[in-house]
């Protein structure tokens, strides 16, 4: 399926108009392809239409889709992305109970991040040089094979 913004906006809508209406088997069963998708999006709708958070909801699925919309366009990186929709889910939701992270939070957080990409790409070109290694490996044994297979061969006269 192809989820663009409007596909999903409508999925979403229709999910928290149904949720007051459907049992939860007969909702999962209409939203499964938007369930498997976007598991926590889903959750969020069922959640806006049992407590009538709505607007909020809306918001947070608009503000989403724009990063999302930047991300696939090649305005942002995935990284950046996700810092800035954690940020903003922090500054709703998490924040006004723990206080703002000082700038020098931000910049541990941020080193950490992408100290761990960093870890992950190693990680990601060590295991894609094994495979290129076991692939070589692989080639050669399929010549020998067949060099052997040759000279086994009888001559013709």
């Amino acid at each position: 399926m192809d989820w663009n913004s409007d596909v999903i906006i409508q999925s979403f809508n229709g999910i928290i108009r149904d949720s007051r209406n459907l049992n939860s088997e007969d909702l999962e069963t209409k939203y499964a392809a938007f369930k498997e998708t976007f598991s926590k999006l889903y959750e969020v709708a069922i959640n806006a239409g049992v407590t009538g958070k709505i607007q909020e909801a809306f918001e947070i699925l608009k503000m989403m889709l724009k990063a999302r919309e930047c991300m696939q366009e090649g305005k942002t990186t995935k990284l950046t992305t996700d810092m800035f929709v954690g940020n903003q889910l922090g500054r709703k939701y998490i924040y006004p109970v723990t206080n703002t992270p000082s700038a020098e939070d931000y910049k541990q957080a941020l080193e950490k991040i992408k100290e761990k990409a960093k870890q992950n790409e190693e990680e990601d070109r060590k295991k894609e040089q094994e495979q290129q290694k076991e692939q070589q490996q692989e080639h050669q044994k399929e010549q020998q094979q067949n060099v052997y297979t040759y000279n086994l061969k009888p001559a013709s006269n």
